[in-house]
């Protein structure tokens, strides 16, 4: 049932990882880390080690994300059986996403956010069954800043939480399933679970994948009654406002 699931997720993951390692690599070499944040020898050194030192008053939240991108569908419905990424982009909708963030650490390497994500889905297969969805999904997670390159490039990041399924909407969906091994339900507005990951690029491209625990964000669990699960890839373009800074 997984199979297909890890197919998507795995490829999604693939092309993500070779543009972050690209950038990776263009910006280790220009940009190393190793001692960010440490002070340099001398007195210039010995005041900025007296000023981390001396007590901050600093803000319960670390920064405001607000991010507007695209979001592709992939689930028994998306009229793109071989999950073509080139077709998914080209059926991309709008996802709109705002969050919180508190970060901690010598560096601030790592971090507890939370966001509000609306992504509205739609699809239709070659036997013209036809839907559309609005998915609100709030989503609580874990970060992690990676090491030995340029401070605050690349920030992996993973957790999950409900998703808001709204006023769905169906088309030729029969009433009667003719076929045992297929199953259709037209459910309307609920609440599933969802589990989210990816990556924030110099604190403002969100890239990632978000999948449901349910293979019913479009009505219908698969022509063999066992497929995977829906998910949904995400980019999203923003900008982050450091609240450390005011």
């Amino acid at each position: 049932m997984f199979d297909s699931t890890l197919t998507r997720v795995g490829t999604l993951c693939l092309v993500l990882l070779l543009g972050t390692s690209f950038l990776s690599e263009a910006f280790a070499q220009n940009n190393p880390r190793g001692n960010r944040g440490r002070p340099a020898y001398g007195q210039d050194g010995q005041q900025e080690q007296a000023q981390m030192q001396q007590p901050v008053n600093q803000p319960f939240i670390s920064g405001v994300y607000v991010g507007i991108g695209l979001n592709t569908y992939q689930g028994d419905l998306d009229s793109n059986p071989n999950d073509n990424i080139i077709k998914h982009l080209g059926a991309a909708q709008l996802d709109v996403t705002v969050g919180v963030d508190k970060r901690f650490g010598e560096f601030e390497e790592f971090g507890l956010g939370a966001h509000l994500s609306y992504d509205r889905i739609s699809g239709q297969n070659i036997r013209n069954l036809e839907f559309t969805n609005n998915l609100l999904s709030l989503e609580f997670t874990g970060s992690y800043e990676l090491p030995y390159i340029k401070q605050g490039l690349l920030r992996v990041f993973a957790g999950g939480g409900p998703m808001f399924v709204i006023s769905p909407t169906y088309s030729g969906f029969p009433e009667d399933d003719p076929t045992p091994e297929a199953e259709f339900e037209e459910l309307g507005t609920r609440v599933v679970g969802s589990i989210v990951a990816g990556v924030l690029i110099s604190n403002k491209v969100r890239v990632g994948a978000r999948i449901s625990t349910t293979d019913f964000l479009d009505g219908h669990t698969g022509i063999s009654g066992g497929g995977p699960v829906d998910l949904l890839g995400f980019i999203t373009v923003g900008y982050r406002f450091n609240l450390m800074n005011y």
